[in-house]
């Protein structure tokens, strides 16, 4: 059987990769590797003690060299840039499968799929959509594409019944347009969350109550609106510990805006959720999350950020 290596080990990364361990059939130890090797190191205790086999890489260059199949989920397009280059410097990465499911820009994933090509390997984009909980459930999205269509199938089977509950296949689309319908997704979930936020205040202000914002919400949608609309109603949106930490969210909108602006596509939603995002970034840091956009329209309001 193949040797799979795992790179990245942040929130979504680090759901992910139990169902990996657990569920896809292999005879040698998922290796793992993140920037902090502590975090590798915790994650293999976790899942020795499970029974399952796994081993924790000294660098990105061994765990490539030892690799057939490299999963990678990293926070932004330097990131992955840097693991990429990295892994091109460990030596002859010839009919390698890297497989990346990073959010980042579509430009970002052509070239790195063309470099990884160039030097013989082979590369799907494989975003996801899913928050860590999802994650964990076994239940992602995934988006596949890559240059060459028979590459997509060696993936896919990691992607129903392991890590995912199915994919979108972009066969005969550049693996950048992966990159895209997962922006165009993220454009969903931001309009979402941006026009919660705006409701949820405005209940507040005008007596209806937000209350009855939630039951409405339930009654109508249910799903991640009504998850969103408990987030904010309960105080979860001003944690320590978000579930989609304010910088990836400003990073995902400024790549959508980016793309409207490249294609003559003015997006309203997009702009108002960065100014709304960057409000949290300046109000509470990096432990800010995407829901915080309701205590952003809190702060204008001259109210506190968390009720």
């Amino acid at each position: 059987m193949v040797q799979i290596g795992w790179i990245g080990l942040g929130n979504m990364g680090a759901a992910m990769v139990p169902n990996l361990a657990k569920k896809y059939p292999h005879d040698k130890p998922l290796l793992l590797y993140n920037r902090n090797n502590a975090k590798s190191a915790t994650l293999a205790a976790t899942l020795q003690s499970d029974g399952v086999t796994v081993a924790v890489a000294p660098s990105i260059a061994e765990l490539v060299r030892q690799s057939d199949i490299i999963f990678t989920c990293l926070a932004n397009d330097a990131a992955i840039t840097q693991t990429i280059d990295a892994a091109i410097a460990s030596g002859d990465i010839s009919n390698k499968l890297f497989v990346d499911s990073s959010t980042v820009a579509p430009k970002c994933t052509d070239a790195l799929s063309e470099l990884l090509v160039s030097k013989g390997a082979r590369f799907v984009a494989a975003p996801v959509f899913g928050v860590p909980a999802v994650a964990a459930a076994g239940q992602l999205t995934y988006v596949l594409a890559a240059k060459e269509e028979a590459w997509i199938d060696e993936v896919v089977p990691f992607t129903t019944g392991v890590m995912g509950k199915g994919y979108i296949g972009l066969k005969g689309k550049p693996p950048g347009a992966a990159s895209l319908m997962k922006l165009s997704g993220n454009h969903f979930v931001l309009a979402m969350v941006l026009t919660l936020s705006e409701s949820m205040v405005l209940a507040g202000q005008s007596g209806l109550g937000e209350d009855a914002i939630l039951q409405f919400v339930d009654a109508l949608f249910g799903g991640p609106y009504a998850a969103y609309a408990r987030r904010i109603a309960s105080g979860d949106y001003a944690t320590d510990e978000p579930k989609f930490a304010v910088d990836n969210a400003l990073k995902d909108a400024k790549h959508i805006k980016a793309i409207g602006d490249e294609n003559g596509v003015k997006l309203a939603s997009v702009e108002e959720s960065i100014r709304l995002l960057t409000i949290v970034k300046d109000t509470v840091g990096a432990v800010g999350d995407l829901p915080g956009m309701y205590g952003a329209k809190r702060v204008e309001l001259g109210l506190p950020y968390k009720k």
